[in-house]
């Protein structure tokens, strides 16, 4: 999309205003991209508001439409019980999944560590644990 890359364009150099004005449309018709950029931009108050409502509501449509880094953003809110979300390992654990098999590194060794330790509610399992680990070390 030509919008999408003058959004980037925009973005890049700092010109957050009309960032945000070229990104809202195209997350709006369902950009995953776009909305991850909506979300970091309201959570940094980056030429537009910071907000915690409107920040998880983009990062959650991004993690919905695959944005494997908006899928972990999910995922520590709910280990936290961050920006208005109700803590929740069980969900922590499926965003953290999900954003692990999109291929995002901090969420595969985040998850390898949370099968060594047993955490979110998650078994301590020393295979998946390697296994995550091997995958966020390698290239």
């Amino acid at each position: 999309w030509a919008g999408k890359s003058d959004a980037l364009a925009a973005y890049k150099s700092g010109n957050y205003k009309e960032a945000a004005r070229q990104f809202r449309p195209l997350a709006e018709d369902g950009d995953a991209e776009a909305a991850y950029y909506l979300g970091y931009m309201h959570e940094k108050g980056q030429g537009v508001a910071k907000d915690q409502e409107r920040m998880r509501k983009w990062y959650q449509r991004a993690a919905d439409g695959g944005h494997a880094k908006a899928q972990y953003k999910v995922a520590v809110g709910y280990a936290f019980g961050l920006a208005g979300l109700q803590q929740s390992d069980e969900d922590a654990a499926k965003w953290l999944q999900q954003s692990a098999e999109n291929g995002y590194k901090r969420a595969q060794k985040t998850l390898g560590r949370a099968y060594a330790e047993g955490r979110y509610g998650l078994p301590r399992d020393a295979k998946q644990a390697e296994y995550w680990s091997k995958k966020a070390a390698s290239s």
